[in-house]
């Protein structure tokens, strides 16, 4: 009997681990290499943005224009950080 439940328990490690390390992968790549590179590029255009003029400046903050880069910076890291997470179930052997 209880070899029938350690023999159970032992099976569903072998195929539950490589998904959780693949999952613990993805997470520690994206918070270590993808988030400070788009968090990086995001500023430098925050920057040049800020440094135009005045009237520029109130009037792309008057369209919305800096929730947009916000918005699109973080669509690029979604992307980025689901291409990772793909990858890494598929070499999982997650399908």
């Amino acid at each position: 009997m209880y070899g029938v439940i350690i023999s159970a328990l032992i099976s569903v490690a072998g195929w539950l681990l490589p998904k959780l390390l693949a999952v613990g992968g993805t997470i520690a790549f994206s918070m270590t290499v993808i988030t400070p590179i788009i968090s990086y590029f995001q500023a430098q255009v925050m920057q040049r943005i800020n440094g135009a003029p005045v009237d520029m400046l109130n009037f792309l903050v008057f369209c919305g224009i800096p929730e947009a880069i916000s918005i699109v910076f973080a669509a690029i890291t979604m992307r980025w950080a689901m291409k990772a997470a793909t990858l890494a179930f598929a070499k999982a052997g997650a399908r």
